[in-house]
């Protein structure tokens, strides 16, 4: 999303993405999360310099003051589902995104798991910053329709490329998306470590390449292990009553 968000802004020439400015900034939150400490990861994206002796209102003023220079629009923090508010600390960091997201006026995207169950959505404080936000569930990617398919392997193709594989010709992971579909079940997560546990076995014996046979292969033996489960035959069992 904030790929294709800064992309479009630079094959249009806006002001936005020019020389010295950030359109799209990316944090992730980490777990036991202090208002100090996310702020902390604001600050290393945008590579300020930190001082041991600033304060969290400095912190919060220069790290506005970037946004607002930067001329970002998007601001991606994802993650939130460490901000359980059943925590003091972090309470005071989802208090700290609200008073980020008013005073550098870009559009902030929240994302994380289960995040209707951590109280940032609703209760006293989270009812606040849940009518501040659309919210939207992130689903498996179903493969029946031709769009659906073609959203599957752009998903593949984004993948892919990020892998650095040296001998990985550009789309032939395309070959394989039925069987990845069948695999992972459409869900993201357990792609990308299905992906990135075949990459470092290819790096390990030199191939540098994704090996399609082996995902058929997986996915044979998971095939057969569900049939000899559902086959398998039941014990009867004896009725005993009680004397």
């Amino acid at each position: 999303m904030g790929r294709a968000h800064e992309r479009r802004r630079r094959d249009t020439g806006h002001p936005a993405a020019g020389p010295g400015m950030l359109p799209v900034v990316y944090v992730a939150v980490p777990a036991q999360c202090s208002a100090k400490a996310l702020m902390h990861e604001f600050a290393r994206f945008l590579g300020l310099p930190v001082l041991s002796r600033m304060t969290y209102g400095d912190l919060l003023e220069a790290v506005s003051n970037a946004l607002r220079r930067c001329s970002t629009e998007l601001v991606l923090v994802d993650d939130v589902h460490h901000l359980d508010l059943k925590y003091r600390q972090n309470v005071e960091a989802s208090d700290m995104l609200k008073q980020l997201s008013e005073r550098c006026g870009g559009t902030f995207v929240y994302a994380g798991i289960a995040v209707e169950g951590t109280g940032l959505l609703d209760g006293s404080r989270g009812g606040q910053i849940g009518k501040r936000f659309e919210v939207h569930v992130a689903l498996p990617f179903p493969l029946i329709s031709t769009a659906e398919k073609a959203r599957w392997g752009d998903l593949l193709l984004a993948m892919e490329s990020s892998l650095c594989l040296a001998e990985q010709r550009p789309g032939s992971i395309l070959s394989a998306a039925p069987t990845l579909h069948a695999l992972t079940g459409g869900e993201i997560g357990l792609l990308k470590d299905l992906l990135q546990f075949a990459a470092l076995s290819a790096m390990d014996d030199g191939t540098e390449k994704l090996d399609s046979a082996a995902f058929e292969r997986d996915l044979a033996r998971r095939q057969t292990a569900a049939t000899l489960h559902t086959s398998k035959p039941r014990r009867s069992r004896t009725p005993v009553s009680a004397a």
